[in-house]
């Protein structure tokens, strides 16, 4: 963290001639949301899953002594590490995020979480700077660098889905992904008894259920209806006999 901060100064100090005509102190607020849940889900153990995001609304404020600029735009540095052996990394960088009125925009976080072996819970300290740029895409000078930073304690939930030992006749295929209002999935079954199918938001909430019916086998065929979702990243558990196979569906409108 304090090798990020000396990197930015000594930017700054290397750009100062270029903008010395500008100096503004800008200072990050509150983010919201504070302490959101995240979640990440594993089909076996040492798996990998890419399953989680989120988005943080950062409010700032600018006290000077020189205004923001038509053409200014904002550099977001995050800072990563690893929790309970589970390493993350998140979007290291956004530029060129246009400045304007109340919130500073969105900063979408994708965490990608490896080698889960067991289910669990845990609080990491999440934080951001904040820079401004030029319409040359040169930092301008911040007399207080303190204040360019916000941190959060953010919840990150994950779990092994305990489905190792599927056999391959189970195979599913998605399309089309991204969807817009609908999915269909064609599924190939080996004598399964019952299925069906979850839904889940990134936060975990079930957003959507379907029965795929009993007596399954072979290459089965079926549709969804994603009106109700919002555009986003979701997660589907078809669940066959016990057993879970997961895909990540993404909704684009």
């Amino acid at each position: 963290m304090k090798r990020i901060y000396l990197m930015m100064a000594a930017v700054v100090g290397l750009t100062s001639a270029a903008n010395a005509q500008r100096s503004c102190d800008l200072e990050m607020l509150d983010g919201n949301p504070v302490g959101h849940s995240v979640v990440a889900a594993s089909a076996d153990e040492d798996g990998t899953s890419q399953f989680a995001g989120n988005d943080f609304n950062y409010s700032f404020v600018n006290h000077g002594p020189d205004q923001i600029l038509a053409g200014d735009t904002a550099l977001y540095i995050t800072w990563w590490g690893s929790f309970r052996g589970v390493y993350f990394t998140a979007d290291e960088t956004t530029l060129n995020t246009p400045l304007g009125a109340g919130p500073l925009a969105n900063l979408g976080l994708n965490y990608n979480e490896d080698n889960i072996t067991e289910s669990g819970s845990e609080v990491i300290n999440l934080c951001d700077s904040l820079w401004l740029i030029d319409n040359t895409n040169t930092v301008v000078p911040d007399p207080v660098i303190a204040n360019n930073k916000f941190c959060a304690d953010i919840t990150i939930n994950y779990w092994l889905l305990g489905v190792a030992g599927i056999v391959n006749e189970n195979k599913m295929e998605l399309y089309p992904n991204p969807a817009a209002n609908s999915l269909n999935m064609n599924y190939f079954f080996n004598q399964a008894k019952a299925a069906n199918v979850v839904i889940r938001d990134v936060v975990g909430k079930v957003v959507m259920t379907q029965n795929l019916g009993t007596n399954l086998n072979g290459k089965q065929s079926f549709h969804f209806d994603l009106n109700s979702l919002t555009n986003g990243v979701y997660m589907m558990d078809v669940n066959v006999d016990g057993k879970h196979k997961v895909s990540k569906v993404t909704v684009q409108k």
